[in-house]
């Protein structure tokens, strides 16, 4: 076990919005959360993967709108940068995934366009 570190006030707050949830569901996150504060190492492994997927998350924006301020100084109409942003796409729902698996709530993945399910399931 490594140190015992109480998750923050607003780390709730943090893992809906990285798991693009909306606040309906921050008592399952806040019970789920309460649930993890038992095992300081799956604590640890919820916050490292939340920062993770920020920064992916911080990243894409970042491409993304420099892909879009180029292609409108250069007038272009059509984009096929599929590559990129699918790859975005898939290191953001792995993460997802696996913050999800760690905090025991059942995700289903996202893309845009397309909808999400949650269960509150048991950790294991």
């Amino acid at each position: 076990m490594g140190d015992f570190m109480a998750f923050a006030s607003g780390d709730y707050l943090r893992i809906l919005k990285a798991l693009n949830w909306h606040y309906n569901k921050a008592n399952e996150v806040k019970l789920a959360l309460s649930d993890a504060e038992t095992d300081s190492d799956r604590e640890s492994a919820i916050l490292a993967t939340l920062t993770n997927l920020e920064g992916v998350k911080t990243r894409f924006q970042t491409v993304r709108a420099g892909d879009n301020a180029s292609l409108i100084k250069a007038d272009v109409l059509e984009w096929d940068a599929n590559n990129r942003v699918n790859n975005f796409y898939d290191q953001m729902n792995e993460l997802q995934q696996e913050l999800a698996n760690l905090l025991g709530l059942d995700w289903g993945w996202t893309r845009p366009g397309l909808t999400y399910s949650v269960e509150l399931k048991t950790y294991g």
